[in-house]
């Protein structure tokens, strides 16, 4: 390229010239924008070029929602991950696996796969029992938001998860579930 910009000495930056990024591949670095962001000349699969920042070009790199799920059905990750699952959890004296880390304002633990957050007792499920049904539910059994043990988690329909509620007890006005 004629207006190749070297990178300054100055400037703490890692040179990711050369590497591919999904669709993209960095060509030259091509200077700082306003706020001393990298920025990079890429060519897309399809020929187009662009200048791009690094961290927008890294962000591109995130898989897809089908392609993180598809990750968590691959043997070699699904044992990476089941002992990821494991080191983040204490066992409770009722035998629930309790998430360590994240929890969202209900309890439910969340964690990050392939750049997707999912709830930690989908990912339980997926790992250790197998793929959910389309339009179905990972329900606890022991009612318990940070638990992942795959024997308190069964699939079900919204319905299901209702009728669980009202037999245990656990609503907060009268309902009528056929």
């Amino acid at each position: 390229m004629a207006d190749c910009h070297p990178i300054p000495s100055h400037v703490k930056i890692q040179d990711i010239t050369g590497q591919s990024f999904k669709r993209w591949t960095v060509i030259e670095y091509h200077g700082l924008d306003r706020r001393s962001n990298a920025l990079w000349l890429c060519r897309r699969d399809d020929g187009l070029f662009r200048i791009r920042r690094s961290d927008a070009i890294q962000l591109r790199n995130r898989l897809s929602r089908r392609e993180a799920c598809e990750l968590m059905s691959n043997p070699v990750q699904r044992e990476i991950l089941k002992d990821k699952l494991k080191a983040d959890t204490t066992v409770s004296p009722s035998n629930c696996w309790e998430w360590n880390k994240y929890r969202d304002k209900d309890g439910y633990g969340r964690t990050t796969i392939g750049g997707h957050k999912f709830g930690v007792h989908i990912v339980s499920y997926l790992i250790f029992v197998g793929e959910i049904t389309p339009g179905f539910l990972v329900c606890h059994r022991c009612d318990n938001p940070p638990c992942c043990n795959p024997d308190h988690l069964f699939s079900g329909t919204s319905l299901d998860n209702s009728r669980d509620m009202v037999s245990k007890g656990r609503h907060n006005r009268r309902i009528d579930i056929p």
